[in-house]
């Protein structure tokens, strides 16, 4: 296991991080999972662009330069992990059908657009979406319009399959001592992604969630199941599988936007 610094405030950082896996690993990467974000209270307009900045358009930059923009490798995973207060039913009812509209594009730099101007027309009257937490819900929205348009541009999962996570409550500094107690582990929440990440054909669909407790015995039960799935995807990496893509998951099903 390698560790790079990266910094996704910093278009600096995510320039030096790509370049630095892109030589570290000539050819290419095969999965990309975007899972950093922030959740900050409060809407004024420097909470909306860090959060923003962090949650869309430094995982877009990354996206760029590790996927859409590598060749080499066939058929690339990338997923992000979204949140259910994406969801288009927790934003405000005149940027819903804006968000759709991003989402039914196949440019992904049309939502990056949209998003700016969002930002450039800040006012604070307005409640952009339900919640304490109102531009962490606009931000990941607008990482599950990214996801749909990415699947748009590459229909045939001929160079890259994308679809987004949303794990729930994890128990992480983002959670309130209240909301930490209901929240699953992070291992728990690690499980939809790696499941997703190695074993994207339909037939994933109607596979069973499998609870595990953090234990040791679990855990190395867990990395050995990866492995396991990693080998699959190889396997089946450059066949001509029926994906999955363009999709957003919890606990294994398939949810709406």
């Amino acid at each position: 296991i390698k560790y790079y610094p990266l910094d996704l405030a910093d278009d600096q950082s995510i320039r030096n991080f790509a370049c630095k896996v892109t030589s570290d690993y000539g050819t290419g990467i095969h999965l990309l999972v975007n899972n950093a974000a922030v959740c900050i209270e409060g809407s004024t307009s420097s909470v909306a662009e860090k959060s923003l900045q962090i949650n869309v358009f430094g995982p877009y930059q990354l996206i760029q330069s590790l996927i859409l923009n590598a060749t080499r490798i066939k058929r690339k995973g990338k997923h992000p992990v979204s949140s259910g207060e994406g969801e288009l039913c927790y934003i405000h009812s005149k940027l819903t059908r804006k968000f759709d509209e991003m989402g039914q594009q196949q440019d992904p730099q049309h939502t990056i657009h949209s998003l700016k101007r969002l930002l450039d027309d800040f006012d604070p009257d307005i409640e952009y979406a339900h919640g304490p937490t109102p531009w962490y819900s606009v931000s990941k929205a607008g990482l599950n319009a990214i996801t749909r348009s990415l699947s748009l541009k590459d229909p045939n999962c001929d160079t890259y399959i994308v679809n987004a996570v949303c794990p729930g409550d994890v128990d992480t500094e983002m959670m309130t001592p209240d909301q930490g107690s209901q929240a699953v582990g992070a291992w728990t929440a690690s499980e939809d992604v790696i499941w997703l990440a190695v074993e994207p054909p339909v037939v994933a669909i109607t596979e069973k969630t499998q609870s595990y407790s953090n234990s040791e015995e679990h855990k190395i039960e867990r990395v050995k199941r990866a492995e396991s799935m990693i080998k699959t995807f190889n396997s089946r990496r450059d066949s001509n599988c029926s994906y999955v893509t363009g999709k957003f998951w919890r606990h294994k099903e398939l949810i709406h936007w």
